[in-house]
């Protein structure tokens, strides 16, 4: 014996529903639970064995140290740690002191452009050369503390390693 149900408004609301509920049930919400990804930022020295040449000190709780192969030191930066789609700016987040006994040029080479680098006495650029008067062209035994600007709404989702040059021919 059959019996026939009525076709009507509830009825026909009653049955997608059921069939929006099984279908989630057996295929799953496809909703994301969680994202882990490592964001570093390293900032070493070039051919610098032991720090002969560049001297570098963490200023900021957020720069951490570690010690390279050739014994120099490298400062460590997890990006996790900052806030998402944010600007953060660490100031000063680490100092350069020459090693040498005379004068040299610094610069910052290999920064993300979602990085800014910039002296924190009077913000000049540490991507380039020094130009005349420049704190970043240092005497010896002569320091720059260093601010970091970081823009966390574009930073590569991968570690980033900024490298530190310093030359006596570049010394303004």
């Amino acid at each position: 014996m059959w019996t026939t149900m009525k076709m009507n408004r509830r009825n026909v609301l009653v049955g997608i529903g059921t069939a929006a509920v099984g279908s989630g049930a057996a295929l799953g919400s496809g909703a994301l639970t969680s994202v882990s990804a490592s964001r570093d930022l390293n900032i070493t020295t070039v051919d610098d064995n032991n720090g002969a040449n560049v001297g570098l000190v963490a200023d900021s709780p957020l720069v951490g140290t570690t010690t390279g192969n050739n014994g120099q030191t490298i400062l460590q930066i997890d990006l996790n740690s900052l806030n998402d789609d944010a600007t953060t700016t660490l100031s000063p987040a680490f100092t350069i002191t020459n090693n040498l006994g005379e004068a040299v040029g610094v610069r910052i080479q290999g920064a993300p452009a979602d990085v800014t680098i910039e002296s924190n006495n009077n913000g000049h650029n540490l991507k380039s050369w020094p130009a005349s008067g420049d704190d970043h062209s240092l005497t010896s035994g002569g320091s720059v503390s260093v601010d970091l600007i970081i823009d966390t709404s574009s930073v590569s989702d991968s570690d980033n390693t900024i490298t530190i040059e310093a030359s006596t021919a570049q010394s303004a």
